[in-house]
């Protein structure tokens, strides 16, 4: 796995995130509301000791249910919280999230899809790691476990993740590098929020 010492922290001296994604619903400068898509929400306290509002992020995910109608689910773990609703497309029974590692130090929230996830798994396996799905997002977190932040580089396709590393008390936001999935962040004085649009 890649150690903590790989990673920057991209925010200092601040004191919190939030974020969400969902593409706009706006198509040409029109209003399409029958749009399905995932939906990813968070927010992040620059201190460790702050605790995110259980129902605030429930609020925030619920905001974005009309993207993602096949479910919805939320991480909280000290200063972080994540939630996700979900459109089902690959692996419908096991690709619920926010999904985790193994050991649970890794959890993601992700929307988009993988155009190179089996290449990506089956490199993945051919270095030991062991997959409880067949889903494209247990593939980012082997591959962030592997690569680190790198990670977002070697993914082919249209995304936008928010990934926890409990043991580096870090968070990584990635977004494709067109944009296809855009996400926002905002930051404010005590938190960063997340929110994909």
């Amino acid at each position: 796995m890649a150690g903590c010492s790989r990673l920057e922290p991209l925010v200092e001296a601040q004191v919190g995130l939030v974020w969400s994604y969902g593409i706009a619903d706006y198509v040409r400068g029109h209003l399409h509301s029958k749009l399905k898509m995932c939906g990813i929400a968070g927010k992040l306290y620059f201190d460790p000791q702050r605790r995110v509002d259980p129902v605030l992020l429930d609020r925030m995910t619920s905001t974005l249910k009309h993207r993602g109608p096949d479910g919805q689910g939320v991480h909280l773990e000290g200063p972080v919280g994540l939630g996700h609703t979900r459109l089902s497309i690959i692996d419908l029974s096991t690709g619920d999230q926010p999904m985790t590692n193994e050991d649970g130090t890794v959890w993601i929230v992700f929307n988009g899809e993988i155009y190179n996830f089996q290449q990506l798994r089956d490199e993945l396996i051919s270095k030991g790691h062991q997959f409880r799905s067949r889903s494209d997002t247990e593939v980012i977190i082997h591959l962030y476990e592997e690569y680190g932040a790198a990670c977002a580089g070697r993914l082919r396709g249209m995304f936008a993740f928010a990934i926890w590393d409990s043991k580096c008390q870090r968070l990584l936001l990635a977004r494709d590098r067109v944009g296809i999935k855009p996400l926002t962040t905002r930051m404010l004085r005590v938190r960063w929020s997340l929110a994909l649009k």
